[in-house]
């Protein structure tokens, strides 16, 4: 009984310790967020909270209680800046009106979607079959309350369009108004240079895969391979997730910190993680990962290590901050969760032995518990939205990760020596017989009868529960195995 207490007592101090964190506080101002935003609260009932909440904080910050009171006025003001965003939202109204182009236009099923903003900020996301406009067309669009619909949150545009429920026109006939012009625009149009250039150097779903590995999007694949994609678990292949841009990051800021000076690494790493957030479209999870990729940089500057569950939490309270309607977005949804589940897991897992004796074993434990821990820790998303979670996605990923940073070199090379003729026809090559392997596998394991789960309802209780139990399992493990540390160093 008394080793129970101890225990208990250490998980508390422990607990009580992890309020001085910043991940804490954001975590605070998240939940309160999320809850004002799901319930959408009346102007009077803001105001009744807010005034309960302010007396609550007063009478906590005079008897020296600073620290819950805190809390209390980071949770007033979550309730606050939610009911703000809640006055801002400005639809195009059905009719005729000139709007600019203002995300790089997304291809699904041969169509295109793009989001447009009116003159006065009116937002609304456009679904048309004409793809030749550009970020920053002036275009005119009339539409009837007709073709009015949601988007869907599984869209990649519906955390650049900022509402809880995004319009979407449907079947639009936009007109060109003028040309545009600008950084973005150029950056957009390199994006296009470069999917146009791959599938002249590349054919089928190979140049699909190619444009998706270091551009992101699944357009132009066929519906069964992206039934595939999504049955073996890889569909974040061809997402531009975390993986990417980790990848981008670790491997830039290696090489030129051994053939430059720390300085110009430091720069440079950071300009090309930005530059290619906006060549990718600034999707939710490249925005993520990118933020924490230049955590990373940053942490290199002041020469501190980068706490990552910090920076998760900091990633997401940005990302909050720009467009508060993220946590409805499933693609920020999925990354957030799964780096979480990374973050938890590498606290229990530990192979430091392995990593010396068999380098090569070492890796793909840690792709199997990678991706064993992602798959858990988005298990309820998946199967809420998209009805179904891949049972194979471990083993699929144990066989086609290790090869990813060389795919993407490869194709990289590929453009870059596709003026040079014969070089290119060989560099093609090689990287073709490695993009065809990589679709085998997806195709192969995607079509098994027992590869995924489907048809399983969850509501709500039984999503709370379940990641309350899971993180609940996870932090008193790690806490436990802190002690253990702890009491060993002693």
């Amino acid at each position: 009984m008394s080793e129970i207490r101890k225990n208990a007592r250490f998980l508390a101090g422990k607990f009580i310790n992890f309020t001085v964190y910043p991940a804490f506080y954001v975590i605070i101002f998240l939940v309160f967020l999320s809850l004002a935003l799901i319930y959408n609260l009346s102007s009077q009932w803001i105001i009744i909270i807010v005034a309960l909440l302010s007396c609550v904080a007063l009478v906590l910050f005079l008897v020296k209680k600073y620290r819950v009171g805190g809390i209390i006025v980071l949770s007033m003001l979550a309730l606050i800046f939610a009911f703000i965003t809640g006055l801002a939202r400005n639809d195009l109204l059905p009719g005729c009106s000139q709007v600019t182009i203002v995300s790089k236009p997304y291809e699904t099923g041969g169509r295109y979607e793009f989001l447009v903003k009116g003159q006065n900020g009116q937002r609304a996301v456009l679904q048309t079959d004409q793809g030749k406009l550009l970020f920053g067309d002036k275009i005119e669009i009339c539409f009837e309350s007709a073709q009015l619909s949601v988007l869907s949150k599984s869209k990649q545009l519906f955390y650049l369009a900022r509402y809880k429920t995004p319009i979407l026109i449907t079947n639009a006939r936009p007109t060109l108004v003028q040309s545009g012009s600008g950084m973005l625009r150029i950056i957009y149009f390199f994006n296009d240079y470069l999917g146009a250039r791959l599938s002249q150097l590349f054919h089928g779903e190979s140049a699909t895969l190619s444009r998706g590995l270091i551009l992101g999007g699944s357009g132009g694949f066929s519906q069964s391979f992206k039934a595939n994609l999504q049955n073996s678990g890889t569909s974040h292949l061809v997402a531009v997730s975390g993986y990417n841009v980790s990848i981008i990051t670790i491997m830039l800021f290696g090489f030129l910190r051994a053939v430059c000076s720390r300085r110009l690494a430091i720069a440079s790493t950071i300009v090309t993680i930005l530059l290619f957030c906006l060549l990718t479209g600034g999707t939710a999870s490249v925005v993520r990962a990118s933020i924490m990729g230049l955590l990373f940089v940053l942490a290199k500057v002041f020469g501190r290590r980068t706490a990552t569950l910090n920076a998760l939490f900091v990633a997401a309270f940005v990302m909050a901050l720009l467009n508060p309607y993220i946590i409805f977005d499933v693609g920020f949804q999925l990354s957030f969760a799964a780096t979480l589940g990374l973050i938890m897991g590498s606290g229990i897992f530990s192979f430091s032995m392995l990593k010396k004796s068999r380098p090569f074993l070492f890796s793909l434990v840690e792709i199997l518990l990678a991706t064993t821990l992602a798959q858990l820790f988005t298990l309820p998303i998946l199967l809420g939205v998209f009805g179904k979670a891949s049972l194979v996605a471990p083993i699929a990923n144990i066989l086609i990760l290790p090869f990813i940073p060389l795919a993407m070199a490869l194709v990289a090379l590929t453009i870059v020596f596709s003026f040079v003729p014969y070089l290119s026809v060989l560099v093609a090559e090689l990287t073709s017989i490695l993009l065809k392997y990589i679709i085998y596998i997806i195709n192969y394991f995607g079509a098994l009868p027992f590869a995924k789960i489907e048809n399983i309802n969850l509501n709500t209780i039984a999503f709370v529960v379940y990641y309350a139990v899971l993180l609940s399992i996870f932090v008193i493990v790690n806490l436990y195995r802190k002690k253990q540390y702890e009491q060993t160093a002693r």
